[in-house]
């Protein structure tokens, strides 16, 4: 169970930093 957890936080990490980047991304295009 507790992997679970874990993979589930990773996942949540991860896609919060593909987040990150493809909003400063955005603010570069609209700059």
């Amino acid at each position: 169970m507790e992997r679970d957890i874990d993979c589930f936080w990773g996942d949540i990490h991860t896609n919060a930093e593909a987040m990150h980047e493809s909003i400063e991304n955005v603010i570069d295009l609209a700059l």
